[in-house]
């Protein structure tokens, strides 16, 4: 789940066993992942930070962080990362942080497209594997 305000520009993300939001700062051409809370286990009550459906009860704990004008956000699905090529390996995280980065001048709507193409190349035919989507955001 994710929150924005925009009178303040905090960003607010709730995980539940997604990938991380990538985070690419207004000017930088390195994205950072947000990281999730780590998973916690505990007797006394509900388990925190874990996937959907792993618990019956299961509380998160939020991730909160200011954004700037010109900032850029990169959702998106597990299908993305585990795409796979004629060898079995996945393009992973390290796929997604590598096309973004050669994106990261592109105009917003480019950045989508951009990263559907980098995992066409890894594949080495289309995105039917598996449920491929991008959310690419900018702050302005």
């Amino acid at each position: 789940v994710v929150g924005f305000s925009m009178d303040t520009r905090e960003l607010e993300l709730t995980y539940a066993g997604h990938a991380p939001v990538l985070l690419l700062r207004a000017g930088a051409t390195r994205p950072a992942a947000i990281e999730p809370p780590l998973p916690a286990l505990d007797e006394r009550g509900p388990t925190r930070n874990v996937a959907l459906a792993v618990c019956e009860q299961v509380a998160f704990d939020p991730v909160r962080l200011t954004l700037a004008r010109g900032d850029r956000l990169l959702l998106y699905t597990d299908g993305a990362t585990d795409a796979r090529d004629a060898c079995g390996r996945a393009f992973g995280e390290t796929g997604i942080v590598a096309a973004l980065e050669s994106a990261a001048a592109e105009a917003l709507p480019k950045v989508p497209r951009a990263l559907a193409e980098a995992i066409r190349r890894h594949t080495g035919s289309g995105l039917g594997h598996d449920d491929v989507t991008f959310v690419a955001l900018q702050v302005e």
